[in-house]
C-alpha cells in the first residue's frame, strides 16, 4: 500500500516544476514571456516538500 502512495506523491511534487504547469502560470500572471523565472522560484519549495515527504515515506519502513 505504501509504494503506490509514494508514486502518487512523487508525481504531484514533480507537477509543480513541470514545464507545462509553468506555461499555464506564465500565461495568467505577471511572468508573461518569462517562464525561466517561474521554475527556479518553485524549486526551493519543491525540494523542501520533497524532503519532508521522503522522511514521511521512509519512517514506516524503518520502524517495521
Amino acid at each position: 500500500m505504501l509504494l503506490p502512495t509514494r508514486n502518487s506523491v512523487g508525481a504531484e511534487i514533480g507537477k509543480s516544476v513541470a514545464p507545462q504547469t509553468a506555461s499555464v502560470v506564465v500565461s495568467t500572471t505577471q511572468f508573461v514571456r518569462n517562464k525561466g523565472a517561474v521554475i527556479p522560484r518553485n524549486m526551493g519549495c519543491t525540494f523542501v516538500l520533497r524532503l519532508y515527504l521522503v522522511l514521511i515515506g521512509w519512517l514506516p519502513t524503518c520502524t517495521s
